[in-house]
Order: C-alpha cells, then structure tokens, then sequence
C-alpha cells in the first residue's frame, strides 16, 4: 500500500535495531504510523524468538492506553501470526492500593467504631475497585469526589507508594502491586513508562534484552525525575506526624498506645515507655518549627537553595539567597525524625515486640521515619554541587526538597547495558536537521550507531491542511511589562482567544506555558463561553477523563500545558484549531534551566534553550492533523514571534508559513472568509446565528 510505505520502511528499520545490538534513533513524523511500525517489528522478533522479551516505554499514559487498547489487540486478531502475544502494563505503586492499608483502615472506621457512615462508604468504594481494578485507582470518576468526599483522603492513607512496607506486610499474597508484576514477569510484550523504566526491578529486568522508548524527546526529563531524591513536609504530616499525634477529634497512636501501656504493661517498663512518647511528641513538635521555618522564607514557586531571591528591605530592593537557612532548617528537622525512629525503635525493645496489632504499628512507624530520615540525609549531603540540582518547592502551605542529577550519561550507559537492543523513537527528535539537541539532553558525546529520519506523508502547504496564523496586533508580551502594558496584552489576547474558539465553535486545543495563564484564560472563557453552547475543560493532573470529554464532544475547547504539547491524539473535526498562547521559551527560573545556564556558559542559548523553543513550538503544531484528512489552524497568539528578531528562528520549525494578520477586524475577515468555507463550517456559522 504507498500510503504505507513510509511506515514499511520504518518498521525495517526498527527490526534492524531490535535485532543488532547498540543505540538507535529513529523520528516518525506525523502519519507514519509511527507506534504500529514499531509493535509490528517487536511482535514478528518475539515470533520468530519464542522466550524473548521487549519492553516498551512511554511518556504519556494517553500512550500506554492507545498501545494496550488499541493497537496490540489489532496484532493480536485471532488465527493471526502474532496472536500469541502476551502484554501486560506495568505501573507505578502510587497507581495502587494497598490491601494491608485498607485492613487497618476497617479496624479504625469499623471494629474501633471511629468512622462515620458516609467514611465507610468511601472505605467500601475502594474496596470494590480492589475487586474491579486489581487495585487500580488511576481512574476513579469525577462525581464520586462529591458524592463521596472522604474517598480521596482514605485513597492516600491506602496507596501502596506511600504505605507499602513489604517486610511488614500482613497479606503479601494478595497485595495488588505484586500481582501486576506477576503479570509482567509472564508476558512478552511490557508497556511502561519512562519514569518506572529505570525503576523496573532487576528479576525483571534480567529477562529483557530488548527496548523501545516511545515519545523519547521527553525522556530525559522523565529519567531525572526517576533518578531525583524527594522529601515532602506534607508526606511526613500524612504519613506519620497525623497519626502518631492525632487530629481534630481524632485520637494519635501514641495516645492510645501510652493508655494500653498504662493499664497492661508491669510499671517500670510502663514508666519508660511513657517517657519515650513524650520525648517523641517534643521531637514532633520540633519537625513542625524547622517545616515552619522553611515555608516563612520570602520564596515562591520552585527554585534552586542557592538561588538569589528579589525582596525589599528598609525601602530597598535587594537580592538575597536563602541556602544557608534552609541547610539549618533541614538539618533540624533530619536529627527530629532521627530521633522519632530511634525511639520508637526503644519502645519497641522495651515491650518486646508483642503480637498485638496496636503494637505492631510501631514497627511500621519506625520504617517511615528512617526512610524519611534516609531520604532527608541523601539530598542535604552534598549541596552544593555542579552534578545535582537541588530544589525548593513550596505550594500552598506545604513544601517539598528534592535532589536531581544534571548530568545523564552515566545512566544511559546503564541502560545500555541493560538493553543490549535499543531503540529511542519519537515524532520531533530532530531539532534544526539533526539530533544534536537530543545527545546534549542525554550527555552524549558520540554519535548514535544508527539515526534516521521518516518525515510526515502530508504534504501541509500543497493540501491546504493547516493555515498558520500570527495576530501580529496583538501587544508584544515583555517580562517586565508595565502592569498598564500587561493588562492591555492580556485583554487583546484574550478577546482574539475568544473569537478564534467561537468562530469555530468549539473544536479547540489551547496549549499554554504556564500554569497561571491557562487559570486566567479558564477565569476568562468560564463566564463567555455557555452563551455559545461550547464547553470548556482544563487539564487536570493525567486528565485522562478531559481527553475522552474533548474527543466525545465536538463542540468544546481543552486547555492545557506540558503534557498536552505532546502525546495526546484528537484525529478528525474534535479538534480542528491549535492555538498557542504564548511561545515555548523554558522559564529561567526552572530549577533545570537556571542550572544549566550557569554549568553551560555562553554555550546553554545555542545548545540548550533555543533548541528547547523550536522542538517544543513543532510538538505543538503536531497535536493538529493527526490522520489523512485532518486540517485546521494553528495560532500562535504571541506576536513576538513575528515582531522580535531573537524570535524568528522558531518559525523555521514549522512545515508551513506563517500569515501575519495587523488589525482584529483583517483577522476576523480571514475566519470567517477564508477558514471557515475551507474547513466546511461555512454552512454550520451561518445556521448558528452568531457574531464575533
């Protein structure tokens, strides 16, 4: 079949890569059929190699889905060649519940009478989805967050990621995670994801000489999220401040446990055991001053420790940083957990670990502490440092440290190792005609054994696919802007948002920078857009439910940010307008970003940050056509990107030309005139009898 051939070459060359042994890179554009040519080679390799094993790797969950739902079933057609394939995905623990959680959970709400009648349905509700799921609770619908409320407080008492204490477990059998994995081990064909790939256990690892990393433009930031070190003041409240202490009517167990020690322990060991809790209330109360101490720094967002920070002072503007204090802080509340963990660990050996249930607790406190104490000590030993980043992040009223690598190349010679057979595969791994961008992400210096490049079928100029449009009247957007200046640039952008998604009735994919962008433009449309009859969805989290909703609904709009530039497919009329509001250039104060400018010298604009905005810009314009008789409108409503020369290079990226429109009432025109009789929504505008 010709419309084929580009995808027959394609899935040559991924036999070839499976087959031999090295590192291979292949982009497939747009069209090629980029995820079925790379399945078809790894299903005939496990034909012809019965035993044989290949792991699959992507970023987006949206990914996982389409490759588990929709395209292995089709290889897997009865009497076919390949009909003995055996999949199975492989999640992450937080995607879990925990079976031994949930037992105690029952003995809190229900034996100890402590639960009210609207918790132990949201106890049974989870229960089922032990029974339905296999303890999945990636997608637990919407409306039970209301009918249900107490759901999601019981679920992160309950996951498996941060309750799961394997060597204390009381029903190992029938833990949900390691039933997953079993599947796994029995399988030949392993969907994950970046982040658990360089996380997958070595019993698995061990059986798999063979993988594909998909949508492989975003793993090296996924790889150093894998391989970062993480400490959450609000994981430590949860996990064990809360429930040694209490809260509101709830009783801690260190209350209940001084009132069993004090009337079933003889009184010397009772004496001692009582001092050891109130010692440890004052070590609590001693995590809480230095996390107090952390989140009343002048800081907001995420940043590096060492970062300056821009704050008044006696009338003055100055520039401070605040690493010294929060290296002060963090070691504080490092030798507090230290001490909760040892003392429990003294309770314990004063009572001898009796088999009472109440008791046994302990034991599992005692593990979270030092595993927090553990984590704490990994990221505080060795700032600073030019290999690892280390960040603040405070939201709300909780904050979080981590410690990620900066350089990779290490890692990628593991996974080497470990994968004989490599393959890094994805629609825009190319930047400027080559994969330079690509190697200086992962650290590499030499060249891959093998890279080629499959461009996109659709011919976008010469079909009239899509029309790419600049509002160049729109105010340029400038950092510093004048908050006069910055209200201007906001109304004009969006009152032309408002009318590129009306003109189109619905039918829109808005991608956005940053978070607080995509809430005005939410705050904005929230008001303007029922008197159209279009419905408006945000990106929430994975958003898997707002990805179904958009392509269910033809008439509604999706805003979105970070994932949504990438891995998500809209084929047909859902989706017939992208609209960028503002250009992709990294932030300089991302931890990474602010990094890398300071390791890479004058070299970081050339290697990394411009590179950045041009691959991310063509991710982008990706999203739009997706199958052969896909078209529509890209815009971009930053008018830098024709104004500012610094911008121009970004244009460079996009298969097709970028129209310049210089008043609202030329750009109106050209909707209603030009665009809307070519996508054949002319006869639609008219029967709607409605205006911009």
């Amino acid at each position: 079949m010709p419309e084929r051939y580009a995808q027959m070459q394609y899935a040559n060359f991924c036999n070839k890569a499976l087959t031999d042994k090295g590192t291979f890179v292949a982009e497939a554009g747009t069209g090629t059929g980029k995820t079925m040519g790379y399945l078809m080679a790894a299903a005939e390799l496990l034909r012809l190699n019965p035993g044989r094993k290949v792991v699959v790797a992507t970023a987006t969950k949206n990914l996982q889905e389409q490759v588990m739902q929709g395209e292995i079933p089709r290889l897997r057609f009865k009497g076919g060649l390949h009909a003995h394939l055996r999949p199975a995905i492989v999640k992450g623990k937080n995607n879990y519940l925990c079976v031994s959680a949930l037992l105690d959970l029952y003995d809190e709400l229900v034996v100890q009478q402590k639960g009210s009648i609207r918790e132990g349905l949201s106890w049974l509700y989870l229960v089922l989805r032990v029974f339905q799921t296999q303890g999945e609770v990636e997608e637990i619908p919407h409306n039970i967050r209301a009918l249900l409320p107490d759901t999601y407080r019981l679920l992160s008492e309950a996951n498996a990621q941060e309750v799961c204490v394997p060597k204390l477990c009381l029903e190992p059998a029938k833990c949900t995670y390691a039933r997953h994995m079993e599947q796994a081990y029995a399988a030949d064909i392993i969907v994950t994801n970046h982040h658990k790939l360089l996380q997958l256990p070595p019993k698995l690892t061990d059986l798999i000489k063979h993988c594909i990393i998909d949508e492989a433009d975003q793993f090296p930031d996924f790889a150093r999220s894998a391989l970062s070190m993480n400490f959450s003041l609000g994981v430590v409240e949860a996990r064990l401040l809360r429930p040694l202490l209490g809260k509101d009517r709830r009783r801690g167990f260190l209350d209940r446990l001084a009132e069993r020690v004090a009337h079933h322990v003889e009184t010397e060991t009772a004496l001692l055991v009582l001092d050891e809790i109130d010692s440890i209330h004052r070590d609590c109360a001693t995590i809480r001053a230095s996390g107090e101490l952390i989140q009343a720094l002048p800081i907001q967002g995420e940043q590096r420790w060492q970062e300056e920070v821009t704050l008044e002072e006696n009338g003055r503007w100055i520039k401070r940083e605040f690493s010294a204090e929060i290296e002060q802080a963090l070691q504080e509340l490092l030798t507090a957990i230290q001490f909760v963990a040892g003392k429990i660990d003294r309770i314990l050996r004063l009572l001898k670990q009796p088999e009472d249930k109440t008791f046994s607790r302990l034991e599992t406190y005692k593990e979270k502490a030092a595993e927090f104490a553990e984590s704490l000590q990994k990221i505080t030993s060795d700032f600073p440092a030019r290999k690892w980043i280390h960040v603040l992040e405070k939201s709300g009223q909780n904050w979080s440290v981590s410690k990620m690598p900066y350089y990779l190349q290490d890692e990628m010679e593991k996974l080497q190792n470990v994968y004989p057979s490599l393959l890094f595969t994805s629609a825009t791994l190319y930047v400027g005609g080559n994969t330079q961008y690509f190697r200086n992400q992962l650290g590499r210096q030499e060249p891959f054994a093998q890279e080629v490049r499959y461009l996109s079928p659709f011919n976008y100029e010469q079909q009239e696919k899509v029309h790419a449009v600049v509002p160049a009247f729109i105010p340029c957007y400038e950092h510093k802007m004048a908050l006069d200046q910055k209200q201007a640039w906001l109304q004009t952008s969006m009152e032309t948002l408002l009318k590129c998604i009306v003109a189109m009735n619905g039918r829109t994919l808005v991608l956005f920078t940053s978070r607080r962008d995509m809430e005005d433009a939410y705050k904005w449309l929230h008001t303007r857009l029922p008197a159209y009859d279009i419905e408006l969805l945000k990106q929430e989290g994975t958003s898997l439910w707002e990805i179904r909703r958009f392509r269910q609904e033809e008439h509604s709009v999706l805003l979105g940010l970070d994932r949504m530039w990438s891995g998500v497919d809209f084929p047909g009329v859902t989706l017939s307008q992208v609209i960028v509001f503002r250009l992709p250039n990294p932030s300089l104060g991302n931890p990474l970003v602010a990094h890398r400018r300071e390791v890479e010298g004058g070299f970081f604009w050339s290697k990394f940050y411009y590179p950045a905005s041009q691959h991310k810009l063509r991710q982008g314009f990706g999203r739009l056509v997706r199958r052969e008789k896909d078209k529509g409108a890209f815009v971009i409503l930053d008018s830098r990107v024709h104004h500012t020369a610094r911008m121009q290079h970004l244009k460079d990226e996009l298969p097709v030309d970028l129209q310049p429109f210089h008043a609202g009432a030329e750009m109106e025109n050209w909707l209603l005139k030009t665009l809307l009789p070519k996508l054949e929504l002319a006869s639609e505008w008219e029967r709607r009898g409605v205006s911009l």
